[in-house]
């Protein structure tokens, strides 16, 4: 990823980079609602819920390997993913690939827009990528988890 160097005047932590995906979710729909609890493929289904998401960011680096010296301001890479459930209508012929479709479409296509657009504006010392998504058919065809990856460049400074 080739992204221009930030200026030195914003400083993020991961809890901002969270909340502005947390915002720019919660503006999609207001059938969206975020999950209490973090949940994935292998949580147990009685948990989820028909349109939860979770804003997760397993993974943060130094980009510009600057030494950690108390007052440096060091460049940060967050892997950031949106967990998105949807919840599939019962083995009726086609009704599952309808609702694959529609998760993607109505769900999917605008969080992307709306982090790309969005959470970018509302802090926009964070730089966005869009890096893919991944989904799981999980509890014997009922729920499909879809996983929506990002990374988010800022500046921090070190205290």
């Amino acid at each position: 990823m080739s992204l221009p160097l930030l200026s030195h005047e914003f400083d993020a932590t991961a809890a901002d980079v969270r909340k502005a995906a947390t915002l720019s979710v919660g503006e999609v729909s207001a059938d969206l609602r975020e999950s209490p609890t973090l949940f994935g493929p292998t949580s147990d289904p009685s948990t989820f819920a028909h349109l939860a998401y979770g804003v997760l960011i397993p993974t943060e680096s130094n980009l510009g390997r600057v030494r950690s010296r108390r007052g440096a301001t060091v460049q940060v890479q967050q892997d950031v993913t949106v967990r998105l459930s949807y919840r599939l209508r019962p083995n009726a012929k086609g009704d599952q690939l309808t609702d694959h479709d529609a998760s993607v479409t109505d769900f999917q296509v605008p969080i992307v827009k709306r982090i790309m657009g969005f959470a970018g504006s509302h802090m926009p010392g964070i730089l966005w990528d869009y890096v893919g998504s991944d989904r799981v058919v999980v509890d014997s065809g009922k729920w499909l988890l879809t996983d929506i990856q990002f990374t988010a460049v800022h500046n921090m400074v070190l205290a």
